[in-house]
């Protein structure tokens, strides 16, 4: 498939970040891909690249930190890491922030209601809870029982969790009281399941460990569970399952950060293990169980909620 932000005939030379024959995704090598859109995708998952080329010829897949070097040629196709100009840190967690949170507005200052202001919790607010976007934060309130809201903070990545919002505070300019910072705020579940391919997780299975059947434990594979491939999410971990033909499930460790890959859920087991807290579930998420009628309403409402902000989507997931 060929997107319209793609540029036909256009080569970007230079400035590669994988010419070396011992990158895991060399591009002339294991980094190979069968298509420009795969070739896109695999940018995606690596933090330094920003744009691609790739040659149709010989199915290379280039990865660059810039386009200064623009060439012309009838085997290439390039673009940018992402076609949209969402900020990248909410295009990795699928949508941007959602029309049910409250922006410029934080819950309940007092550590009262707060769960995870306990320097031992295991998503310690100014520890491992640190998330990259509302949406992630508002994830990991999912995955708690006791959170029923949370607040999130853009300038530090704090993530609070809550289990009551009775006070709220709000954002003013004008005012010296509160931290001139950017507050998103929301519930643990939004009213309606928007969300691309369930990324509003309610199916994500917390202490739970399909052990085995892993397609990323060779320690050279280029996404290594316990090595390269570690995540700092569970999103991100879902995300780097849907990159992956073979896997159909995954778990995530949040102590070790290790993501691992797996084409079955057949050694289905409860953590904690060892101490471990496990995170699992399946590639994509399922939708919601509604009615057909409605369930397929509400899905051509997200496609078309993606399609405006410039999301690539299967015209045939409904």
């Amino acid at each position: 498939m060929i997107l319209p932000c793609f540029e036909l005939k256009i080569g970007f030379y230079g400035n590669e970040i994988n010419t070396d024959p011992n990158d895991k995704d060399y591009g002339n090598g294991v980094g190979k891909q069968e298509s420009a859109l795969e070739c896109q995708q695999l940018c995606q998952i690596r933090e330094e690249c920003n744009y691609f080329t790739y040659v149709v010829d010989d199915k290379s897949c280039w990865l660059l930190s810039s386009d200064s070097g623009r060439t012309q040629g009838s085997q290439y196709i390039s673009g940018k890491k992402y076609c949209s100009d969402i900020p990248e840190e909410e295009i990795k967690t699928n949508v941007p922030i959602l029309t049910c949170f409250d922006e410029n507005v934080g819950y309940q200052e007092s550590l009262k209601y707060t769960i995870n202001n306990d320097l031992n919790d295991v998503d310690y607010v100014y520890g491992e809870g640190r998330q990259n976007s509302a949406l992630a934060c508002q994830a990991l309130c999912q995955l708690r029982s006791q959170c029923n809201f949370f607040t999130y903070i853009k300038e530090n990545r704090a993530c609070w969790l809550m289990s009551k919002n009775k006070y709220k505070f709000y954002y003013n300019k004008t005012s010296s009281n509160w931290l001139q910072n950017t507050y998103i705020s929301g519930k643990k579940f939004c009213e309606t399941p928007v969300g691309y391919k369930g990324t509003i997780l309610p199916c994500l299975e917390q202490k739970v460990d399909f052990f085995g059947n892993d397609i990323n434990i060779d320690p050279v594979d280029r996404d290594y569970g316990s090595g390269v491939g570690r995540q700092n999410n569970v999103v991100a971990c879902q995300l780097l399952c849907q990159q992956r033909n073979e896997c159909k499930f995954f778990t995530y460790i949040p102590d070790t950060k290790a993501c691992w890959l797996k084409n079955s859920d057949i050694g289905r087991r409860q953590s904690p293990l060892h101490g471990t807290r496990h995170i699992s579930g399946k590639k994509f998420c399922q939708t919601l169980n509604l009615d057909h009628g409605v369930e397929l309403i509400l899905c051509w409402v997200v496609m078309k909620f993606l399609r405006n902000h410039g999301k690539l989507v299967n015209p045939f997931a409904c």
